[in-house]
């Protein structure tokens, strides 16, 4: 009896990366979302307040590159952020759109999820392993 060649599906589901990426990013959302959800956030929620507070004053065209989000994506999270009084919004130069910044509150909500952040980038850091841990901290990622 010969082999037959796999089928485009089954081949498919044994090599894509895509799909294995794509689980395993559910899987360590899961895990950050868990650890942030007693704060009153998620994963999503953190890497945007985590990026205006790590560049002061920003666009959020700006931001929203930056972080590879969609304009309504950006919108509604940071629609959030700033009804729980996280972030502030400014007035930039005339004509020149908004400013984001952390608010006080929102300096100090990351300095009180820090703890449950750190227990999560472990369970995170074991889920990978110590060949692939090292390799994605290591990305640089940016706009394409």
């Amino acid at each position: 009896m010969r082999d037959e060649p796999p089928s485009p599906a089954q081949r498919i589901a044994a090599e894509c990366l895509a799909v294995r990426l794509r689980t395993l990013n559910r899987k360590l959302t899961r895990i950050y979302d868990d650890a942030m959800r007693p704060h009153g956030l998620t994963t999503a929620q953190v890497n945007v307040l985590v990026a205006i507070a790590s560049v002061g004053h920003v666009a959020p065209g700006d931001l929203g590159e930056a972080l590879g989000l969609e304009k309504s994506t950006l919108s509604r999270g940071l629609k959030r952020l700033a009804e729980h009084g996280l972030i502030e919004q400014w007035a930039a130069r005339a004509g020149r759109g908004q400013l984001l910044t952390i608010s006080e509150a929102g300096a100090a909500r990351l300095a009180e999820l820090l703890p449950d952040w750190e227990r999560a980038q472990g369970e995170a850091a074991e889920l990978l392993g110590p060949e692939l841990e090292p390799a994605i901290a290591s990305l640089v990622l940016g706009p394409r």
